[in-house]
């Protein structure tokens, strides 16, 4: 019979309780880390705010365009929202606060060390207005904005005292004048000079509380001057005007005094009339003061909620239409609102405008015809109100200038000089295709004129100056003496040899471009693409094609819509040019370019159906340019598309039902248009680094579903729950392992 050793026993135990020790301590050291880098987390999820979106779409992310910019960002911004909801039953207002929050946080979390944004509820904290009204006027370009306005309000005092004065002095003469030489009207001029009195005293002590205010209202001052002062000056001088007539009524057996009073009225007026006139020249040039613009929109935040944008110089103030501006449509969403959400818009124009060291003006250049960028109001029907009038590029207008471009219009027509734009630093032209001359009608004696050879080289004199230039070519029938009477073919391009000899790009301008489906009568013959028999319409991806560009790379997955194409050609450019197509027909048999469009509706009319003939140009034989971009060597840029209505509004904002998701959105039919318009521009500038895809031509409604949360913090989720709770699992996991 074996018997135990008591030192080994002694021994077990120890060892066995050293283990468990050690095993316990494991377990304690393990669990301290863990809440250390615990509090560590906390402490970086609190000072770090950076977010990754997990949505496939992207749906809370920022644009392309916009995450572009703030990473470049050279200086600070700081963002405010002046935002506040009123009442807990207002989910309206919750919604948009929450929507405005959630945006900033979004601009916070991409430029972190430039971008500081936050949303204010001036109900609760009254105190920051006073605090951001404080910073404002200390930003520089605000300093000395309003020292002309103040220099020419110091003599205002002195003219008030001697004004009231004068009407005062003028109601007592003509109360001591008798009664039998009271001319006719006197009553009312005697009246006039009391109700003179009274409302002058009004408009200086309204004057006087605008000077007043937390921020000194000195433009506004001007201006309430430059309008009442010369109501002043009419009435002084009707008053004397009176006086002399007065003057030559009266009776030889008037006294002296009455006499003296009617005669010497100019006299009397001269002072206070000069010095009226002096202070008006002072302030006739004097501009509106934007300090005073900006805080009069921050003060109407209850009824227009505002966000602010600053930079260490300057600012800007976004009323509630900027963001929220009203659904073109008409319609609502799930909430019953009509505005529809455009912060990331108006929030990245102000950084750009603010942050952008030299401006780029956009000339769109025409030849007669209606305007362009701004609508005529002089063809607006009285009758029909509601019928504004709108302009084709109004829309793109307000595009460019949210991108940072300044735009103009030139009618050579009627302006032979060039518009000169102040303070841009360079300007590309977009060239909108000229109308042409019709061909002289046997009826009339008169030949029409078309753009002379002079007003076109003007144009291409200001487009070599400049060495930037979009031309908007493509197809458009014949002119035709009698518009009943349609021609064969297609009209030459004004600018095509231009194009050829400088550029090197060729326009089949009597070519039109249709894409086709076999017929259902007869397989070998082939007819027009539903929708396009008087327009040809090519969509990406199906039947365009983007080139490998610097214009097109962001915007790839976007559709694009071309109409009335005419093929372009770019076989042999001069020496130290480089041409690169944009986008391009696609190989396929089902589009051709027809050349003689007449004999093709004859056969289409005899045989229901077409086929291509030698003249043709096909897509099959490796497709054709439709968009070209043209770069020398010296530095001169051009762009060539062949379709030159792409851009107006009602194509490049074309909007209609999208299916997303589990639902339907009203959404941009064709956002890749305003993309290669504005990206072409921005390439002709020089302004690569702003080329990307833009907020309102995504192909999911950004932004639009945003809620707390959504956007996953990557860091602050793991570090924060995932990786403690792993470690307090596995270290639990050892130890109940060790106690068996």
């Amino acid at each position: 019979m074996a018997v135990a050793n008591p030192s080994t026993h002694a021994h077990d135990a120890m060892a066995s309780g050293q283990r468990r020790f050690v095993y316990g301590l494991n377990v304690a050291v393990t669990v301290v880390l863990a809440c250390g880098i615990l509090g560590l987390a906390v402490y970086l999820s609190t000072r770090f705010r950076t977010q990754f979106d997990v949505t496939r779409s992207g749906i809370n992310s920022l644009s392309p365009r916009t995450a572009q910019l703030l990473r470049k960002l050279d200086q600070n911004v700081t963002i405010t929202a002046l935002y506040t909801v009123l009442s807990e039953y207002d989910t309206l207002a919750q919604k948009r606060q929450r929507r405005v929050g959630d945006l900033l946080n979004l601009y916070e979390s991409v430029a972190p060390t430039h971008i500081t944004a936050s949303v204010i509820d001036p109900m609760k904290d009254s105190s920051k207005l006073t605090v951001i009204r404080d910073r404002l006027v200390k930003l520089p370009a605000y300093q000395n904005e309003a020292a002309p306005h103040k220099a020419a309000l110091e003599t205002l005092p002195a003219l008030q005292e001697t004004l009231t004065a004068l009407l005062k002095a003028e109601f007592d003469a003509m109360e001591r004048v008798a009664p039998e030489f009271r001319v006719e009207k006197f009553d009312v001029v005697q009246d006039n000079f009391r109700l003179m009195a009274a409302e002058t005293r009004g408009e200086f002590e309204r004057i006087d509380a605008r000077l007043k205010g937390e921020i000194p209202a000195y433009g506004e001052a001007v201006e309430t001057l430059r309008v009442y002062l010369p109501k002043i000056q009419t009435t002084l001088n009707g008053l004397q005007a009176w006086m002399q007539r007065a003057a030559t009524g009266l009776p030889p057996t008037a006294p002296p005094e009455a006499k003296q009073f009617y005669n010497t009225a100019a006299t009397r007026y001269a002072d206070v009339l000069a010095r009226i006139q002096k202070l008006l020249d002072d302030t006739k040039d004097l501009k509106r003061v934007k300090l005073e613009d900006l805080y009069t929109k921050i003060r109407n935040w209850p009824n227009s909620p505002v966000i602010i944008v600053e930079t260490a110089q300057e600012a800007r103030v976004l009323d509630f239409y900027e963001v929220w501006p009203s659904r073109r449509d008409g319609s609502t969403d799930n909430d019953g609102d009509r505005q529809e959400f455009a912060g990331e818009r108006a929030v990245s124009s102000a950084i750009l405008q603010l942050s952008q060291k030299e401006k780029t003006a956009v000339v769109f250049v025409r030849y007669g015809g209606p305007a362009l960028l701004k609508p005529d109001m002089s063809q607006m029907n009285p009758m029909m109100m509601r019928q504004m009038p709108d302009a084709p590029y109004q829309q793109v207008s307000r595009s460019l200038e949210d991108a940072g471009f300044v735009t103009r219009e030139w009618d050579v027509q009627t302006e032979k000089t060039v518009p000169k734009i102040e303070d841009a630093a360079r300007t590309v032209y977009v060239v909108i295709r000229p109308e042409d001359a019709p061909p002289q009608n046997p009826m009339m004696q008169q030949r029409p004129q078309g753009i002379s050879p002079a007003d076109k080289q003007l144009i291409l004199d200001a487009v070599n100056t400049s060495g930037r230039a979009l031309f908007l070519a493509g197809w458009r029938p014949a002119p035709s003496p009698m518009p009943q009477i349609p021609m064969s073919g297609g009209a030459p391009y004004a600018f095509s040899d231009f194009l050829q000899s400088t550029w090197g790009v060729g326009i089949k301008s009597d070519y039109l471009t249709f894409s086709f489906v076999p017929s259902p009568e007869n397989p070998a013959l082939w007819v027009p693409r539903r929708g396009a028999t008087a327009l040809v319409t090519l969509t990406k991806p199906e039947q365009l094609v983007y080139g490998e560009h610097e214009i097109t790379e962001p915007i790839q997955s976007l559709t694009t819509v071309l109409m009335n194409l005419a093929p372009l050609e770019a076989k042999a450019p001069p020496a130290g040019v480089k041409l690169t197509p944009l986008l391009s027909v696609a190989p396929s048999d089902d589009i051709w370019a027809i050349s003689d469009q007449s004999a093709a509706q004859e056969e289409y009319s005899k045989s229901h159906g077409l086929k291509p003939n030698e003249k043709d140009i096909k897509a099959r034989d490796g497709g054709f340019p439709v968009a070209i971009a043209a770069e020398s060597d010296k530095g001169q840029r051009a762009v060539v598309v062949s379709s030159e209505t792409f851009a107006v509004d009602d194509v490049a904002f074309r909007t209609g039902l999208v299916p997303t998701g589990n639902t339907l959105a009203i959404m941009n039919l064709n956002p890749g248009n305003i993309e290669l318009f504005l990206n072409a521009l921005h390439w002709l500038a020089g302004n690569a680094d702003r080329i990307a895809a833009g907020p309102a031509s995504s192909d999911i409604p950004r932004l639009s579903r945003l809620r707390e949360g959504a956007s996953a913090q990557f860091c602050r989720v793991f570090l924060v729950g995932i990786w403690p709770t792993l470690a307090l699992v596995a270290g639990g996991a050892v130890w109940l392992f060790r106690r068996r």
